[in-house]
């Protein structure tokens, strides 16, 4: 059996000399809460949840809600990248949706300021679709982050 080294043992281990890791590879998780009361926005309007610290690497999030529209749709992203971290989810029901929790979601991935196109600031962000938001529901929930 072969054993193979993750990058970071490969960063600390097999670099000569040995690299520090950065620390958006390792430390506490810091939670980002967003809330939202949501007004009658259209398709294609925008809901910035929370600001991205730079360099923070995204290891998950949850989006909650209630029925906001028989044929509602939100997505979730960040500034220039709309579907990134989840692409249009039925919202015409309660619900309790993860996001940014595989690869194909972009688990891991790393804020920076190419990565918008705001220059620093980076949004998470939710993007209306399918039909108009009911007024007065409810949209929460969370990103959890590895800050540097």
């Amino acid at each position: 059996m072969a054993t193979v080294n993750s990058d970071q043992i490969t960063r600390l281990d097999a670099s000569v000399p040995s690299k520090k890791l950065d620390k958006n590879n390792h430390g506490w998780i810091r939670r980002m809460y967003f809330s939202y009361t949501t007004t009658a926005l259209a398709i294609a309007d925008i809901i910035q949840l929370v600001k991205l610290p730079d360099n923070a690497r995204v290891v998950g999030g949850a989006l909650i809600n209630t029925n906001l529209g028989a044929t509602t749709t939100l997505s979730i992203g960040i500034t220039g990248a709309a579907t990134r971290y989840l692409g249009a989810t039925a919202t015409s029901a309660a619900a309790n949706t993860p996001f940014a929790n595989t690869v194909a979601l972009n688990y891991g991935d790393i804020i920076s300021v190419t990565t918008g196109s705001q220059g620093a600031d980076v949004y998470l962000i939710a993007t209306v679709g399918g039909a108009t938001l009911t007024a007065a529901q409810t949209v929460t929930g969370y990103v959890d982050l590895l800050l540097p």
